[in-house]
């Protein structure tokens, strides 16, 4: 979907201006980003899981008669050489559905509600939510950004993930080192204290500048000044 490219560029120029964008001084990588960016596009039905129950079964050739997707539109590519055993590198499953036309026979049911059809969502529309999600719906205390599980396997509950984190920080769970795996890694992992206080400031600013329409632009969302502090429960919807 091509929404997902534009929402991807705008978060990261948005982070970048916001100075929240830089792993080294306590806050996002740019990959980091990246997966926030794609689970929200799935959470609203946007873009597929790539590594669920589906996805698996079309890379593996498995039987597609329990699928709810259109057997007609199933290229040509996924019948045939497709792989009998899942892609381990490093003793870690990186295996993923990489084949395009078959991706878009998966069922992409939204986790979330906008304001209409996913269809329908403009590129306004999809950064508003974006914004919104994540100052307001998503509980980082609570639970993690993830990408690679299915919906009924929803919100990624934190307790007991990774012990040796603080309550405090924000997790995104990379899709291939899961909190399954021996080598999990957390790629919010360098967030800082202050750097998270930055992060969520810049979310709750944002939002509420969109929401009140005083960023009525771009460029206005990007040269708001983030307040020192922010709030300490969630932004009133």
């Amino acid at each position: 979907d091509p929404r997902s490219k534009i929402l991807i560029y705008l978060v990261k120029n948005w982070a970048n201006k916001k100075n929240i964008n830089d792993a080294t001084m306590g806050t996002f990588s740019s990959y980091c980003l990246v997966i926030m960016a794609i689970h929200f596009l799935q959470s609203v039905g946007i873009l597929p899981n790539l590594q669920g129950k589906e996805a698996r079964m079309l890379q593996f050739n498995e039987d597609f008669s329990e699928m709810k997707i259109d057997q007609k539109t199933l290229s040509h590519k996924n019948k045939e050489n497709k792989p009998s055993k899942p892609f381990i590198r490093d003793g870690i499953d990186i295996t993923f559905l990489d084949d395009i036309c078959s991706a878009k026979t998966l069922p992409r049911g939204p986790y979330l509600q906008l304001n209409r059809p996913t269809g329908n969502l403009t590129i306004a529309d999809i950064v508003y939510g974006f914004f919104k999600y994540y100052a307001c719906d998503f509980d980082f205390l609570k639970h993690v950004v993830t990408i690679h599980l299915d919906r009924e396997h929803l919100p990624r509950m934190k307790q007991n993930l990774w012990p040796k984190n603080k309550a405090w920080k924000i997790s995104v769970e990379d899709p291939f080192l899961t909190a399954d795996t021996k080598d999990s890694h957390d790629l919010a992992n360098a967030v800082s204290s202050q750097g998270q206080k930055r992060i969520i400031s810049a979310f709750q600013s944002t939002y509420l500048g969109l929401r009140s329409g005083q960023s009525s632009s771009w460029n206005e969302v990007l040269s708001a000044e983030i307040p020192l502090r922010p709030k300490k429960t969630k932004v009133n919807r």
